[in-house]
């Protein structure tokens, strides 16, 4: 079952992440399953390819989006992204205890790797963009308005807050479901006379 879980989880947030150039318009950008897919599929597949499965996501969707928007296939600022995805999958390795994941922390830690992601990532914009001022307010604009003629980018953070919390939510409640499912129900005891 873990993996057809792991299936399951990647193929769900490459097509999260791909909705917008897909012909979903009004699918908002941002709001999509990845970061969840790292926290749930770290806490939930018991595997080694759990801690794998949001570098490829992101690396297969990464290929596809550049593709569509003519961009170089290889870009160093996919690293960090993949680092922060990788970390997130181990923290959520580590959200199981004693077997059971509660909903909580699980919650809290969707909110915190939602904001890692954010900070990590447009940092590294403002960093690597020549559009950015290299200084404070330079990166006080990467973190809230952005670049002129772009979305601002605390619109990118309340997607991908209300993505992740949203499909981390779903995620368990899935597996949640799942499992009260396949529970044995009681067998009928038998009783024998004995003569």
């Amino acid at each position: 079952m873990s993996l057809w879980l792991a299936f399951f989880l990647l193929s769900f947030g490459i097509l999260t992440r791909l909705a917008p150039i897909a012909g979903f318009n009004a699918w908002p950008w941002h709001f999509a399953a990845l970061t969840a897919l790292a926290l749930c599929g770290g806490a939930l597949v018991h595997r080694p390819i759990a801690l794998f499965l949001p570098v490829i996501a992101l690396a297969l969707s990464d290929l596809l989006l550049n593709l569509h928007y003519g961009a170089s296939l290889l870009d160093w600022t996919s690293v960090p992204r993949l680092a922060v995805l990788f970390a997130t999958a181990f923290l959520g390795s580590r959200l199981v205890a004693g077997g059971n994941l509660r909903l909580a922390p699980l919650l809290t830690a969707s909110v915190g790797s939602s904001i890692a992601f954010y900070l990590v990532t447009n940092s590294v914009c403002w960093w690597s963009d020549p559009g950015y001022a290299k200084t404070m307010t330079g990166w006080g604009q990467a973190l809230s308005t952005g670049l002129p003629g772009y979305p601002p980018t605390w619109t990118f953070l309340r997607n991908s807050l209300i993505g992740d919390l949203g499909f981390s939510f779903l995620f368990y409640a899935s597996i949640r479901l799942g499992a009260r499912s396949e529970r044995p129900s009681a067998a009928p005891v038998e009783t024998v006379a004995h003569v």
